[in-house]
């Protein structure tokens, strides 16, 4: 133990100091130690296994089990605490360790010490026998002598005698604690599910999932707990007795249990009004609060269980020492106060945080800001709230809803907050990254210059993680604004040489090529870019057929090369055979490039997979009716209308077929339809006044032609006169 320990201590030292000998400062220390910390046990195992040639035959005890354990334990948290993102438990995960190889180390110390002494005593007393057997004497002297010697041998028995750690335990007892721990196990399901939404009712989806979970936790320990006793049944104090066994197990984890979901049901049932920004801090702080509840109850119940399992097993110990009676209430606030900063705090923070982008989804920023703010002041070492913040600004400056000078002060704040995020860790290439993030989206607000911050940010973010394609592309993209082509594709190059397979690298390398009118490298990119679709690599068409879809096709449609980017499209359906989305880019890419009967075989196996999405209805019917096939076209704009009563496009459309197929009743009630969502529209004016006076209805044929040379454009008016002057002869005539 010893050398393990001198192996940690010096690989530990070694570990802290390499990082100031290679950069002068201590910037990566924390990275380091751990790496101290392994390398050591690597280097005390390979030295046991080296030096210690020979393995011993005895059985390994427990306690050394544990300790591994433990060591394993360590190791994983290391990993988790660099190479994920750690919550708030983690925080004390390595003191929970440490304090329990701590006291394994001590135990096993002291079981060692007691076996040894005991094996000392046994000893004696064998000594002790052999010595006083003698022959039997009848004489009182020797009856006197053989009495004083058994006295003695009865002393030296009683000086042995089993510890109170050692009696047999009491099955009440035990029964009891495993009650009390499964009251744990519960009152974690009470806190999980119950929120301020939650309805007690079997009909409710998450209530009636918080009733089966606790029957069937409950019933798997209670199972548990009933074959333990049964196994041990020779090693009880005192007799079973199962009746008394499953009440004090129902007893003790039930009755806590309870109790906890009332107070925790209670407290989450208070509602506040909100009418302010105070109103919105103390309704988020119910749900914080409920943790510090939670939190107590949870302290309490590890106490009780404490209690029981050594209830008068430590009768006979001394419960503390009395000359460092002045120590133990600064401990006790020192542990209080860690746990409360260092745990509960965060979790805290993580609800404000929470609730503040639930407000922020709202688009309510004050709210928002104010939360996010609260959350900070719990935990202001946590760059990532301040990130929260600083996002909550950009998207408030980004409200049209505000005038410009509320909307610059907020762009101006969230700078300030995004600068203090990244001051609080410099070394976090997010916090870096973020902030070119931001100044790349002020750039295209405000002007060309801030662009150069971001350009400035991405570079630094590339030296913090020079393996983050994403950064690199970043700062491609922002080349690529300013219309610095050649720097934008010599940063992409870069990106390609880390990670080949990233698809929005190789789509953005084809859009920069696009704009510099090199098709040919233009199409090689896209096309690579369309071949990957994988978590890691990201989905190339989703990126390819993205909001700028249209633009891409022009391109290559605008060169005559339009077949060769839908023969790429082609290529990607025959991976996605079953993607009614790579179907439909095909259609439309045909249906830009003039070829409608492509573009109708590929809108209709869209159909036939199942996609009766808008976009793919009216693009079909829109082909459909400039083809003059009405039949085809009117189910599809009905659809459309189902969809969407007042889709004033499909009623448009509809009014034109029934027209032209003579059946003017329908085709004024869908110009009507129209004329509901657009009174002014001219072309249904002037639709619905030539439909009334085929149908005969000349007054009202006059009143909406009135209405049409209102709208008319100059150029027409004089035909709108001869119109309108023709009906009223004809109204004339009529009457």
């Amino acid at each position: 133990q010893y050398r393990l320990i001198a192996f940690f201590f010096f690989f530990f030292i070694i570990g802290a100091v390499i990082p100031y000998i290679v950069e002068g400062q201590f910037t990566f220390m924390p990275l380091r130690l751990p790496f101290g910390v392994i390398t050591g046990l690597i280097v005390y195992l390979a030295w046991q296994g080296v030096v210690n040639q020979g393995f011993s035959t005895s059985e390994v005890s427990t306690y050394k089990l544990l300790t591994i354990a433990l060591l394993g334990a360590i190791i994983g948290h290391f990993i988790e605490v660099h190479f994920v993102f750690s919550i708030a438990a983690t925080y004390i995960y390595f003191w929970a360790y440490a304090g329990l190889l701590l006291a394994i180390g001590r135990i096993e110390a002291v079981s060692v010490g007691a076996a040894s002494d005991a094996d000392q005593v046994i000893a004696t007393e064998t000594e002790t026998t052999e010595t006083v057997s003698e022959p039997v004497s009848k004489s009182k002297r020797s009856r006197k002598v053989r009495s004083r010697r058994r006295k003695t041998v009865t002393a030296s028995t009683n000086a042995v005698s089993p510890s109170p750690s050692t009696r047999r335990e009491s099955w009440e007892m035990w029964v009891g604690s495993q009650g009390l721990a499964m009251a744990i196990i519960l009152i974690i399901l009470a806190f999980d599910f119950i929120t301020p939404q939650f309805e007690f009712s079997l009909s409710n989806e998450k209530s009636a999932s918080l009733f089966w979970m606790v029957i069937i936790t409950w019933l798997v320990g209670f199972a548990i707990v009933l074959g333990s006793l049964a196994v041990r049944s020779d090693e009880w104090r005192n007799r079973l007795n199962w009746g008394r066994a499953v009440a004090l197990y129902s007893v003790t984890s039930l009755t806590y249990f309870l109790f906890y979901t009332g107070i925790h049901r209670w407290q989450f049932g208070r509602r506040v009004a909100v009418d302010s920004i105070e109103d919105v801090i103390r309704a988020s702080s119910i749900l914080a609060n409920g943790l510090v509840v939670f939190y107590i109850f949870l302290f309490m119940l590890m106490a009780i269980i404490a209690l029981t399992l050594s209830w008068g097993r430590t009768r006979g110990l001394p419960s503390w020492r009395s000359e460092n009676w002045w120590l133990y209430p600064p401990l006790v606030l020192a542990v209080l106060t860690v746990v409360w900063f260092k745990n509960i705090d965060v979790v805290r923070a993580d609800i404000f945080l929470k609730e503040g982008e639930r407000y922020r989804s709202n688009r309510q920023w004050n709210e928002a800001i104010a939360l996010h703010e609260k959350a900070i002041s719990l935990d202001r070492d946590e760059d990532f709230y301040y990130l929260m913040l600083a996002l909550d600004y950009q998207l408030m400056a980004q409200d049209n809803r505000l005038d410009a000078s509320q909307r610059e002060a907020a762009w101006r704040r969230g700078e300030e907050v995004a600068l203090m995020a990244r001051e609080i860790n410099p070394y976090n290439p997010d916090n870096t990254g973020n902030m070119g993030r931001y100044y790349f989206t002020l750039g295209q607000i405000f002007g060309a210059e801030r662009f150069q911050d971001a350009l400035s940010y991405f570079e630094k973010a590339t030296e913090l993680a020079p393996s983050n394609v994403i950064y690199h592309n970043l700062w491609a993209q922002t080349y690529y604004i300013l219309q610095n082509y050649d720097a934008a594709i010599d940063r992409l190059q870069t990106s390609i040489s880390i990670d080949p397979n990233y698809s929005p690298t190789w789509l953005l390398l084809g859009d920069t090529y696009a704009a510099m009118g090199d098709v040919d490298q233009a199409l090689h990119a896209h096309s690579q870019a369309l071949k990957y679709n994988s978590r890691g690599s990201g989905d190339g068409f989703a990126g390819f057929a993205d909001q700028f879809f249209d633009q891409r096709l022009n391109f290559y449609i605008s060169a005559d090369r339009g077949s060769d980017i839908i023969a790429a499209l082609q290529q990607v359906a025959l991976e996605r055979l079953d993607d009614p989305n790579v179907y439909w880019a095909i259609g439309h890419a045909y249906s830009r490039n003039d070829n409608d009967e492509k573009a109708v075989e590929y809108f209709e196996r869209v159909l036939a997979l199942g996609d009766t999405s808008d976009k793919t209805l009216r693009e079909l019917a829109n082909i459909y009716l400039g083809q003059n096939a009405f039949e085809q076209a009117l189910p599809l704009y009905e659809q459309l209308i189902q969809m969407n009563p007042g889709d004033v496009e499909a009623h448009s459309a509809l009014a034109f077929m029934y027209a032209q197929q003579g059946q003017l009743d329908k085709a004024i009630e869908h110009n009507q339809m129209v004329l509901q969502q657009m009174p002014n529209d001219y072309d249904s004016l002037k639709n619905l006044a030539i439909l009334y006076q085929q149908q005969g209805e000349l007054q009202q044929a006059f009143d909406i032609a009135q209405q049409a040379q209102a709208a008319a454009p100059e150029a027409e008016q004089p035909s709108w006169e001869q119109f309108i002057a023709d009906l009223e002869s004809q109204l004339a005539e009529s009457s």
